[in-house]
């Protein structure tokens, strides 16, 4: 499956998911008192799964927009959200893509405001899935897990 991780906030970048919580690597204070990457043997990538990381909305951690246009409603936010996921699954299609929908189920986790956003994503995939535009990738939506929603 895919899994995508969004951390809450608003505004919180899910890198704290990816370097502190379930992601493949942890910062750990070595002897010294410096930092270093170690792997983490408990990390959700070997569920198997593939889990994705996602800065949002747009502004967050490590995401950008040229255009400096932000998005000030649920509306603004779906609307990216669903453009970027089109555009990675074009760009993975050879792993995640068969003719024009998914081939892997996906799932929402999150924490957080993350409660907020893998509900509202969720419903707006439902209702994109039953009117797909030309080129679109239908997305199986399967399940969510929000912690401390």
């Amino acid at each position: 499956p895919l899994v995508i991780w969004l951390n809450g906030g608003p505004a919180c970048s899910s890198m704290d998911g990816l370097f502190i919580e379930n992601g493949p690597f942890r910062f750990e204070m070595d002897d010294d008192l410096n930092f270093r990457l170690k792997p983490d043997p408990n990390s959700w990538h070997k569920l198997p799964a593939y889990t994705l990381y996602i800065d949002q909305p747009v502004g967050t951690g490590l995401s950008f927009t040229t255009a400096q246009v932000y998005p000030r409603n649920d509306d603004m936010l779906n609307a990216d959200f669903y453009y970027f996921l089109q555009q990675f699954l074009h760009f993975h299609s050879d792993k995640f893509v068969d003719g024009t929908a998914m081939n892997r189920h996906l799932f929402f986790a999150g924490e957080s405001f993350a409660g907020h956003y893998n509900a509202i994503f969720t419903n707006h995939l439902l209702k994109r899935n039953a009117y797909l535009r030309h080129g679109d990738v239908r997305i199986p939506v399967k399940g969510a897990a929000i912690g401390n929603g």
